[in-house]
């Protein structure tokens, strides 16, 4: 039987303007001009002689057939992608493609990574650092290691850790500081990651001390440079227990108070419907797990 099928490029263009419910985005994700997409998009709509975006002045919304089109497509998308990454890794071994949060990407995952080499050295893990995941089921990558998302993003979520926190320094400035206290942290510099701002507030908050700290600090645009100036003696920074685990045992950094508060975020493992089934990511969610606890 012959399959009646529009182009490719006119399906890839149609779902991507109907997930974004936009040209323009349709048209960055796609690497391509939005009048490309609208172009692509007008000639389906003329084959299938059906409107499936109303064209407003203000943008594009979907029809009740668009919907139904988009819903039944996403599906078939996925199938392609997983039947493609399966025959590619019965070829040539498995690889998965993993996207993490730069900080536990550096000091979390990295520092284990040869343990699952060991276990399982036919799979090859390429890593890279991103601290935006909210096109993962449309990426490139397997699956992704970053903050536990809310329902909807059509991602299958494995629990993995929630960090606790509380300030960190190494031995030789806490002697120099005289930290006994959390009130004498209002005199010292204070170091945190910009992404991660809220930390600090969030422990004086718990300590009943101002929420500024005295507003004397400085700002890193990676969690680990704000680790390793803390360990240098520049000042104190707020440690996440699971990322700074090394260096405490190592005595780099000393935790010079008892005082602990929840991270604002658990982390978790996500992966796309298109991946779940490829070769190697069930073993290896299983392992991030097992390393989990």
């Amino acid at each position: 039987m012959v399959r009646s099928l529009p182009p490719l490029n006119w399906i890839r263009a149609f779902e991507a303007a109907a997930r974004h419910e936009s040209f323009r985005l349709a048209a960055e994700e796609l690497g391509v001009s939005a009048g490309a997409v609208s172009q692509k998009v007008k000639a389906l709509e003329e084959r299938l002689d059906v409107a499936l975006f109303e064209r407003r002045p203000r943008g594009v919304h979907l029809t009740d057939a668009g919907q139904r089109y988009r819903d039944d497509l996403g599906p078939a998308l996925d199938g392609i992608a997983a039947a493609t990454e399966r025959i590619a890794s019965a070829a040539g071994g498995a690889k998965l493609r993993v996207t993490v949060l730069p900080a536990v990407a550096e000091r979390w995952l990295a520092p284990r990574l040869a343990r699952f080499g060991e276990q399982r050295p036919e799979i090859a893990i390429e890593v890279s650092a991103d601290a935006d995941v909210a096109n993962l089921a449309h990426s490139a990558f397997d699956l992704a290691i970053h903050y536990e998302l809310p329902a909807g993003h059509g991602l299958a979520t494995v629990p993995l850790f929630h960090d606790r926190m509380s300030p960190v320094c190494s031995p030789a400035f806490a002697a120099d500081a005289g930290l006994r206290d959390p009130a004498d942290l209002l005199n010292c510099r204070l170091l945190y990651d910009t992404t991660w701002a809220e930390d600090w507030p969030l422990w004086f908050r718990a300590a009943g001390l101002p929420e500024d700290g005295g507003q004397r600090g400085s700002g890193f645009t990676l969690y680990s440079m704000a680790v390793e100036a803390a360990a240098e003696g520049l000042g104190v920074a707020i440690g996440h227990h699971t990322l700074v685990a090394r260096d405490l045992e190592a005595g780099r950094l000393i935790a010079p108070f008892d005082l602990q508060v929840p991270a604002p975020r658990g982390y978790a493992v996500m992966v796309p419907r298109w991946s779940s089934g490829k070769p190697g990511v069930s073993d290896f969610v299983d392992w991030l797990q097992s390393e989990a606890e």
